[in-house]
Order: C-alpha cells, then sequence, then structure tokens
C-alpha cells in the first residue's frame, strides 16, 4: 500500500513539475520576443531606455507610426511618462485635419492608453464609428468598451451590429461571403469583453471554430494574399483577449505547433519581423507581433484584454480641437472684408431710410435691421473666401524645367469593398496625366501639384507619409491596408519626399489592402 502511494505521489510531482515549466516557457518565450522587440526599436531609435524612446521616436513620430508602439508599451506595466507623447498627439490632431475613421480610432485609443481623454475622443466616438464598415464599427467598440459615450451607439446597439455581419462560415470581412482570418480576430477582440451580451458567446464560438479550421499546420495563418506574421499576430491577440492560452488549447495546435511558434518563425536575428516568411524587417509585422505577444503575457498574468486600457478608467480630460493661434502670415486681413463689410453697413443705413420714410418707426423694425447686419458681418468675417481658381485648377509655374513624368492614381482594390460616393467605381482617382518636372523635385512635389490641379484631397505627415488620397485614409480596409507608390514599377523604399524624379519617370499612386501583395505589379 505504501509503495503505491509513493508511487501515485512520485507520478503527480511529476505531472506537476512537468506541467508547470511549460505554463512559464510559454510566458518566458512571448515575453523574449517582446522583449527583442523593443531592443531592435530602442537600438534603431538611439534609445537607451523605454522612456527615452517614448520620448524620442514615439512622440516624434505622434500620429504616423508610434500609436501600437504606446499602447503595448502602457500596457505592459512599464511606469512610463506619456506626457511628451501626449503633447504631440494632440499638437498633430490640431494641425492634421480630417483623417479616416479607423485613424481617429486608433488616435482615441492611444491617447486614453497613455491617460487621457479629450474632446476629439468624444468627438470620434460620435462622428466615426459606423462611418466605413465593419472596421469602424471594431474599433469604435474598443472605444466603448473603455467607456467612451456616443450619442449614436451604446455597446449592445454595436455588438448587435457587429454580429449580425457575421458570414455563415463564422468568420467576418470587409467584403464577401468568405470570412477573413484578420478581421475575425479583430471583430473577436473587440467582443471579448462583452461575452456576456445577448448572441456574443454562440458568435465568438462560430467565429473560433473557423478559426481553427483555418490554421495550418506550422500553426500560422493565410490571410489576403498568403501566410503572413500579421495573421497570427492578430489571432494571437483575439485568442488572449478572450483568455484563451494558445500553447494549451488543443484547437489550435496543429501538427504540435502554436501560434506563437509560428509567429515566432518570422523573427529576424536582430528582433525585429518579417511580413512573409524569409522576408525582411517589415514595421507592420513587427509593431503586431509586439502588441499581440503582450496581450499574451497579460492573459497569463490574468489582466484585461490588451485593448480595455489600464489607465481609461481615471483618464484625464485635455482640449485638443481648440482653435491654433494664428501666425502673423494668416491674420492678414483680405481687402474684400472691408468693403464687403462697407456695403453691409450702406445697406443698413438705406433700410432705416427706409423704414422712417415708411413711417415704420418701431423699435423691433430697427432692432431686427441691425441684428441681420450683425449676423451677416460675424459670418463675412469668420469665413475666409477663395475661389477655386486661388488654390485648384491654377498651373504652378516652375524653373529648371529638366524633362516630364507622368502620375496616376488608382484604388482598384476596394472598388467592390464599399459604394461610398468618394470611392470610383473604376478604381481611377486620377488618370495618367503629365507634369513638367523641375530639376530636384520628388514624388510629394508632383502629388501636391497633381491635388491642387485637379481638386483632389490628400492627407500626408510632416515625413512624407501619405495617409489619405480622394478621403480614402490608411487602415480603412484593414490593418494592413493604406497608400503606396511606385516608380517606373518599382516600390522605392524610402519616404515618396525623399525620391528625387528624372526625365520620364512614371509614377503611381495604389490603394493597396495587403501592403501591396494584393497590386499586380
Amino acid at each position: 500500500m505504501k509503495t503505491r502511494l509513493i508511487v501515485l505521489l512520485l507520478v503527480a510531482a511529476a505531472v506537476i513539475f512537468a506541467a508547470a515549466p511549460c505554463g512559464a516557457a510559454s510566458v518566458s518565450k512571448a515575453n523574449a520576443l517582446a522583449d527583442g522587440i523593443l531592443t531592435f526599436v530602442e537600438k534603431e531609435n538611439g534609445s537607451g531606455t523605454v522612456q527615452e524612446l517614448v520620448d524620442g521616436y514615439l512622440s516624434e513620430n505622434a500620429g504616423m507610426t508610434a500609436e501600437w508602439y504606446v499602447i503595448a508599451l502602457a500596457q505592459s506595466g512599464y511606469d512610463v511618462d506619456f506626457s511628451r507623447y501626449i503633447a504631440s498627439l494632440s499638437d498633430y490632431i490640431g494641425k492634421s485635419g480630417a483623417v479616416g475613421a479607423t485613424t481617429r480610432q486608433k488616435y482615441a485609443l492611444a491617447l486614453l492608453s497613455a491617460g487621457v481623454t479629450s474632446d476629439f475622443t468624444e468627438q470620434t466616438a460620435d462622428e466615426t464609428i459606423g462611418a466605413l464598415g465593419i472596421m469602424s464599427k471594431i474599433f469604435g467598440l474598443h472605444l466603448l468598451n473603455n467607456g467612451v459615450k456616443s450619442s449614436k451607439y451604446d455597446r449592445a446597439t454595436l455588438v448587435s451590429e457587429i454580429i449580425d455581419a457575421q458570414l455563415s462560415d463564422g468568420g467576418f470581412a470587409l467584403t464577401g461571403g468568405v470570412g477573413d482570418i484578420d478581421v475575425t480576430a479583430m471583430a473577436l477582440a473587440s467582443l471579448a469583453p462583452n461575452i456576456g451580451l445577448d448572441g456574443v458567446s454562440a458568435a465568438v464560438d462560430k467565429a473560433l471554430l473557423m478559426i481553427s479550421s483555418r490554421q495550418l499546420d506550422d500553426g500560422g495563418f493565410v490571410g489576403f494574399s498568403g501566410e503572413n506574421a500579421e495573421s497570427a499576430a492578430q489571432v494571437l491577440l483575439a485568442l488572449s483577449s478572450l483568455g484563451i492560452d494558445c500553447e494549451s488549447d488543443a484547437r489550435f495546435i496543429k501538427n504540435g505547433n502554436t501560434v506563437i511558434d509560428a509567429l515566432a518563425a518570422y523573427r529576424l536575428s536582430d528582433g525585429s519581423f518579417s511580413h512573409v516568411p524569409g522576408g525582411e524587417y517589415n514595421f507592420s509585422a513587427t509593431s503586431q507581433a509586439y502588441y499581440s505577444l503582450v496581450s499574451f503575457v497579460r492573459m497569463k498574468d490574468g489582466k484585461t484584454p490588451l485593448l480595455v486600457l489600464d489607465n481609461a478608467s481615471g483618464a484625464k480630460y485635455i482640449e485638443i480641437l481648440k482653435p491654433s493661434e494664428k501666425t502673423p502670415e494668416t491674420q492678414k486681413i483680405a481687402p474684400y472684408k472691408f468693403i464687403a463689410t462697407g456695403a453691409l453697413l450702406f445697406i443698413l443705413v438705406g433700410v432705416c431710410v427706409i423704414l422712417i420714410v415708411l413711417k415704420k418707426k418701431n423699435a423691433k423694425n430697427f432692432i431686427v435691421a441691425v441684428l441681420i447686419f450683425a449676423v451677416a458681418v460675424t459670418l463675412l468675417w469668420v469665413t475666409d473666401i477663395k475661389t477655386p481658381d486661388e488654390y485648384y485648377g491654377a498651373d504652378v509655374k516652375k524653373e529648371n524645367i529638366v524633362g516630364t513624368v507622368t502620375l496616376t492614381i488608382r484604388c482598384d482594390t476596394i472598388v467592390d469593398k464599399s459604394d461610398a460616393p468618394h470611392i470610383p467605381r473604376d478604381g481611377v482617382i486620377l488618370a495618367e496625366s503629365t507634369f513638367a518636372l523641375s530639376d530636384g523635385e520628388t514624388v510629394y512635389d508632383i502629388l501636391t501639384e497633381a491635388a491642387r490641379k485637379n481638386n483632389i484631397s490628400i492627407d500626408v505627415t510632416s515625413v512624407g507619409y501619405v495617409r489619405g488620397i480622394g478621403y480614402i485614409y490608411e487602415l480603412d480596409f484593414g490593418s494592413l491596408s493604406g497608400w503606396m507608390y511606385y516608380v517606373n514599377d518599382e516600390s522605392p523604399n524610402v519616404s515618396c519626399n525623399r525620391y528625387a524624379l528624372s526625365d520620364g519617370d512614371r509614377i503611381e499612386w495604389l490603394y493597396s489592402c495587403d501592403i501591396g501583395n494584393d497590386l499586380k505589379k
């Protein structure tokens, strides 16, 4: 009897001993991968500490490439002061003008993760949720999950609309009848904090079944155009948000390989990640790998999902959308304002004279006339009136002409994904057009000239990153969507404001849903 008891105790001890290191090992592996990414980013940008990274690179790139790193760092437990980043992003938002729905939502989430809310956050919830299909609903739900109020949606209503978009295969997609891994994973991450609401649990189970059935033998997943790191990262985020341990749940282990195994296969020697197997460093793959790994570690530590933000509940309110101070140049008053004011005053005097002549001297008549005059003058002085020829359609005068270039702007990849009026049915925003080329002009120079001449809206950052053209913005059609430019069928590895053109160059701006992999080149 004693011998049997000893054997049982030894077996139990062996099981416990074997099981405990397994969980610890999975967290250790995830932490090592995440730390490697952070070390890479710090080294690449000359930072010695996380605080230096936030105050330097991330603050300098607020509104452009910093947001997901900020969110992940804030959720990683680092003791970081985000005040410089908050100021930079606030300034960027105040100056950037209109941007896409999901981009605004990303900014709002970044601010909440850094511990502040704002008039911009509130306005974003009211104006962007549902404005551009399911992605704007998914990111909008993340805002509501963090206590942001919307006058148009509550959580239950928005959750119901997202569930209604679930396809028969259990997945979600931007368009069509077949579920997409990335969109499905993102939908699950947003639904995770709402598991107790009607219909959520059943919808989640269907989506998880679809994801499990699509998992490859190496533990990874196929996204828009093939197997890639970002699809694995999004699934890892979704599973972790739902409290599912991908390292032990048999549904998400194929041929002995887990999602983390698949993601780790994209790691490069410097700690960064590639988009496709055997590829080079890719920003999107690296940043998404980082925050998905942080999400997994949070789940193992018993914390909330990555996008249920620790700092949101006590967020401090700041004002972002207040009018910025005008420079002396912008304070110059157009002469027509004085002329028009004089004309309005002349009309007011004339109306008063007529009232007197007609013997309608009731004080109310004069008060109404003065009020109308005051409103008209106010509108005149707060409105900056320009004729279209003062900006759009005017030819740009150039010197030192060295030749010509052509430019095309197309969005063929999304014509069947949205019926929004600003998306042309043939995908052509600007047909091939010829522009004179001055010595030293860049792709950016020609793009802005084309936008001015053809009345096309563009949203370009100070470092030459194009976020939007023709009211079509990055992330509007998925986490890998955005504008890319090509010169003579090649995709340069420098920003458009640094690519100097030569006579005869052929420029194309193309919208991609998969960082170029869906563009036939």
